[in-house]
């Protein structure tokens, strides 16, 4: 039996219908939460990201872009701000890029520092500042700072990202019991929803690089691992533009991926990751021709070449599951995902599948060197919280067989 390690619903998950209603386009759910593209000629950066390195210097590349080309020049300052990442972990710059007439892109690089020393991946901000227009038109700065990340590759490591917000864009208010707009008047202070990645995009000031319902930030990936477009209809894998993480995406074709194939926790040689107790071998129920638990599907996926990866594919720790919960959805709007980039998600509203989670890759740790526990922290998309389940049996529980949705990434 799963036993509930914490539930943690959304502030706003209960009485949103109508308020969501009122903001969403039913043909495209973040239609109205996403700043259009600009009209006029725009300047924007994307979000870049290097492995570290083990030593020496390594060149993080950064692109800026123009959204048409133009018949003069335009050239932009960029300068480089401290994040997590300080001066220990790359080198501080500043320079002019410039974007010929006819040209629609541009790079530049950041030098990064390398050791051998596992730690998290950290960040650092690129700011473009002091655009200079040689084209016969005018000219916007739409993008102006993007998140500049150094991904740590000496050895796994439970690393923190930058994380996305929490999909709640609804105020307690304080005559209603249901959440409501956050310019009603009587919309109490300081709550989620007035504040981050949510608010932003409600006040369309967020620009993004892919789509995604309120502060979040999706790119559809085909099977090669190549861009697509938001109004793709198959894709194979989803990249998180916030935190730098490819997910796999789920199907509903009796095949290896298929939404209902369960596993139980495996992983046989890797005392670190396993805890002491390796869990079990081949106990859910899955198609694909392979053993059904958590080392066996790992294996396959990376076969299988997802997404254009063939290594780094693995379960994804319990925050990761949680960063890409949307806790604005509730119990009648299952899975608490954004189903138009995480489609065919197990998570329905089926109450037999109610208690099934998602495998982290997170055992518990003994207090004792002595003890080994046998339980493992997995995610539910039925009710956005944590549960604890069983990698193997004991004398009161048997094994728990739960789904998995891997991610490749530090």
């Amino acid at each position: 039996m799963l036993s509930k390690l914490s539930i943690r619903s959304g502030t706003a998950a209960v009485g949103l219908l109508s308020l969501l209603s009122a903001c969403v386009d039913s043909d495209n759910k973040s239609s109205t939460l996403v700043p259009a593209a600009p009209d006029d000629p725009a300047v924007y950066i994307d979000t870049a990201s290097v492995n570290e390195g083990d030593s020496g210097e390594t060149a993080l590349v950064f692109t800026v872009s123009l959204n048409q080309e133009l018949d003069g020049p335009v050239s932009v300052n960029w300068y480089t701000e401290d994040g997590s990442a300080d001066q220990t972990d790359y080198i501080a710059a500043n320079g002019t890029i410039t974007l010929p007439a006819g040209t629609t892109s541009a790079t530049a690089e950041v030098s990064v520092i390398g050791d051998t020393e596992p730690e998290y991946t950290e960040n650092f901000s690129i700011v473009l500042d002091t655009l200079n227009n040689g084209a016969s038109v005018d000219v916007i700065l739409a993008r102006d700072t993007a998140q500049a990340l150094i991904v740590n590759d000496d050895g796994f490591y439970l690393n923190i990202q930058p994380l996305n917000d929490t999909g709640v864009i609804a105020c307690e208010v304080s005559d209603s019991n249901s959440p409501q707009s956050c310019n009603d008047d009587n919309s109490y202070a300081n709550q989620d929803a007035h504040f981050g990645r949510d608010a932003q995009a409600m006040a369309a000031t967020l620009y993004k690089d892919g789509g995604g319902w309120a502060g979040f930030d999706f790119t559809k990936l085909d099977e090669d691992g190549d861009d697509l477009p938001n109004s793709a209809s198959q894709w194979a894998c989803v990249r998180d533009n916030r935190t730098g993480l490819i997910w796999e995406v789920k199907t509903d074709d009796d095949g290896l991926r298929d939404r209902f194939n369960t596993y139980t926790w495996y992983f046989e040689e890797d005392e670190l990751l396993n805890g002491g107790d390796a869990g079990t071998r081949d106990g859910g129920q899955c198609k694909g021709g392979i053993d059904c638990d958590t080392q066996s599907y790992v294996a396959a996926i990376e076969a299988e070449n997802l997404c254009g990866r063939d290594s780094g594919w693995r379960l994804p720790t319990p925050e990761e599951l949680r960063s890409i919960n949307d806790y604005s959805r509730g119990y009648t709007t299952r899975p608490t995902l954004d189903t138009d980039y995480f489609a065919y998600d197990p998570a329905v509203l089926d109450s037999s599948l109610y208690a099934k989670g998602v495998w982290s890759m997170l055992s518990y740790y003994p207090d004792e060197e002595s003890t080994v526990l046998n339980r493992a922290l997995a995610f539910s998309y039925q009710h956005g919280g944590l549960l604890s389940a069983q990698k193997s049996a004991d004398d009161e529980n048997p094994v728990d067989a739960l789904y998995i949705r891997l991610v490749n990434g530090s």
